[in-house]
């Protein structure tokens, strides 16, 4: 096995060289197609080289590690006017990535799930022109109520006893409200409504009509943005995910932070041309929810950080109660919450920037890993005691903001170590012929059981992190806080079902393979019965994860015709819990507590197993070789990951992450 390794390994290298050698052929070969309009002419008339960024880079950028050594991923799509861009980190990409391991074994289709579900452009021309009533006093009241305990209770979206003060004075008198504020409050109508529906109704889709109308209100780009127009264009990112217009909703919330920073809100105001109190912790609090939604666009999309940390100097929410003008403003969200999750997005940015980049790094992507688990450990150790989740109270009794927290925190998690896990899937199928008809009855898959190797430990944190995810959805659902088209929710509960139908195919002694099918077949049916109300994401992702399934459905028919046609001496995939070689059953034990919801286990749990606190413990160049042999050899990069054979591929030069 380890000169078969050796020698996959040789032939792998063999294929990346002769890529990098055609590129650097194709770059070094001024052609007339390789010309831009849009490059000056200065640029054509130089040598291709002067222009590459090996030329602008340090020597030492130059000789660290290029993660992804392939093409960016672009895919054909006939209804675009050309191909469409594949991120690196969203979750239908992660998918795609895992059925296309299955696929190199099964021979079913892998290529990309190009998003569909959405209300396209020609459709909100079509309805835009349907009339939209303004609804009563008491119907708008009760709409943005809903906001304010709902997605209001976690983002700052706006000064709700101003707005409901305006409200009063606008059904109050026959005043004709301003242009901000009508299409201000139509947006809060448009989630209010949206969050407080159960399914989509004959009428169309809850709140589409008071969005459009919030749509048509915004007229142009001011040239001084106003505070309300930076609330406005967050909650018209936010319906537009509700939407599945993850694209809009992306230049939404780009909207509100380009405007935000022409009006300085990164910098804090000197406190002698400061005036009302209130109006200034507004303003601290419109930023940090702007860059919160920013950080969580730009990963979920795989899209630059738009502001560095480094361009922020701006004061974190302070506390009311020590501002006695705000002391007795109950409808302020938590400044702690708020901070947490102000550092939470910071690290996730981090995530972005170092995990997943087409940059080189300078230090290989296990040693990231480690070192972003290392920060998210803090984070959560930090916590002030009234955010941690419960350990010996039902997690139904923790308050939404914290519960919805949480669910980001393991999501971060899970994005981080997820290239683990696709590793050990990759591993553990570990095909050595690229036809399925070449899968030998007698091939072995393998798996690693090894209690040194990092790759266990940081794929079981992904997993458990799945689990856990799992079991705060289901509280929040028992509780009625679940809403029917909350994006992100549908987002972590989608993120959560693809993690576990891959473990459920990855037998090891830290993995209960039965618990993670079960929550597998849990998220497919959840997702089914959101798509039945209306849910946009919510059929895109049951639409991702049908196709994931069909590809572990086809695995197990050929494992189950492979065992049933040969004889091994031993198959770990019948070995169970209490019998894997050298190991006892507790780490299935934990497993068990976690997926049947344990009221004693807590997120704590993620980094208190033994395992992963050595390797987090360790410095950063003492971790073992993720894949080094018997021999000791091995590469410690993931970059491996990213490099696919070229009948895999949908376009392109290899296979990512979709943004789509």
């Amino acid at each position: 096995m380890p000169t078969a390794r050796r020698t996959q390994a040789y032939i792998n290298d063999l294929e990346d060289e002769i890529k990098r050698l055609k590129r650097q052929s194709q770059t070094q070969t001024p052609s007339a197609s390789n010309y831009s309009p849009q490059q000056p002419d200065f640029a054509v008339a130089l040598p291709a080289t002067t222009t590459t960024a090996s030329t602008i880079l340090p020597t030492a950028a130059q000789d660290t590690e290029h993660v992804f050594d392939h093409d960016p991923w672009f895919v054909d799509y006939k209804n675009h006017d050309g191909p469409v861009y594949i991120g690196e980190a969203a979750c239908t990409g992660f998918t795609t990535r895992c059925r296309q391991v299955f696929s190199s074994v099964t021979g079913l289709d892998g290529k990309h799930i190009v998003r569909t579900h959405f209300i396209s452009d020609e459709k909100f021309a079509e309805f835009s022109v349907t009339p939209c009533p303004w609804p009563t006093y008491n119907q708008a009241t009760l709409m943005a109520r809903v906001v304010q305990g709902t997605i209001g209770s976690y983002y700052n979206l706006c000064r709700w006893d101003v707005l409901f003060s305006d409200m009063k004075n606008l059904y109050s008198s026959p005043m004709v409200p301003g242009r901000l504020l009508t299409c201000k409050l139509y947006a809060i109508f448009a989630l209010g409504e949206v969050y407080s529906a159960r399914s989509s109704s004959s009428g169309g889709y809850p709140g589409l009509q008071y969005f459009l109308r919030a749509n048509r209100e915004v007229s142009g780009r001011p040239e001084r943005p106003r505070t309300e127009s930076i609330e406005i264009a967050v909650m018209l990112c936010l319906y537009s995910l509700i939407l599945n217009r993850r694209d809009a909703a992306y230049f939404w919330i780009g909207s509100a932070l380009r405007m935000s920073m022409t009006q300085g809100m990164h910098h804090s105001i000197p406190q002698h041309q400061t005036v009302d109190v209130a109006k200034m912790e507004h303003r601290t609090r419109m930023w940090w929810t702007v860059y919160v939604l920013d950080r969580m666009s730009s990963a979920m999309m795989s899209h630059p950080i738009s502001i560095p940390d480094t361009d922020i100097d701006i004061q974190l929410p302070s506390d009311p109660r020590t501002i006695p003008a705000l002391a007795n403003n109950t409808d302020l969200i938590d400044h702690e919450f708020l901070i947490a999750t102000i550092k939470l997005a910071r690290i996730l940015g981090d995530i972005a920037s170092s995990l997943y980049t087409r940059a080189k790094a300078q230090r290989s992507s296990l040693h990231r890993v480690q070192t972003l688990l290392k920060s998210l450990q803090t984070w959560h150790d930090n916590l002030p005691k009234h955010l941690q989740l419960p350990k010996s109270t039902p997690i139904q009794t923790v308050p939404r903001p914290v519960a919805t927290m949480h669910l980001w925190f393991n999501q971060t998690i899970i994005l981080t170590t997820r290239p683990v896990l696709l590793y050990v899937l990759r591993n553990h199928l570990s095909p050595t012929q690229s036809s399925p008809a070449q899968f030998g009855p007698y091939h072995q898959p393998s798996i690693p059981t090894n209690t040194s190797d990092p790759s266990l430990a940081f794929s079981t944190t992904c997993i458990t992190c799945a689990k856990e995810n799992i079991r705060i959805l289901q509280s929040l659902w028992v509780v009625g806080s679940f809403s029917t088209f909350a994006y992100f929710y549908s987002n972590y509960l989608f993120s959560a079902g693809v993690t576990l139908g891959v473990a459920s195919q990855l037998p090891s002694p830290t993995n209960d393979q039965d618990a993670c099918t079960e929550g597998f077949e849990f998220v497919l049916q959840t997702l089914k019965h959101l798509t039945d109300c209306g849910n946009l994401p919510a059929k895109e992702f049951h639409k991702n994860l049908d196709a994931l399934k069909a590809q572990i459905a086809k695995w197990e028919e050929m494992k189950s015709h492979r065992q049933s046609s040969s004889t091994v001496p031993m198959n770990v995939d019948n070995v169970g819990p209490g019998e894997f070689p050298g190991m006892g059953a507790s780490a299935i034990e934990t497993a068990n507590q976690v997926w049947s919801g344990n009221s004693a286990f807590h997120d704590a749990g993620v980094f208190s197993e033994p395992t992963l606190q050595g390797f987090l413990a360790q410095g950063s160049f003492d971790l073992p070789d993720i894949m080094a042999g018997a021999e000791g050899e091995g590469d410690p990069d993931l970059a491996f990951l990213y490099t696919w054979p070229d009948e895999l591929g949908d376009v392109g030069g290899g296979l990512g992450m979709s943004g789509l």
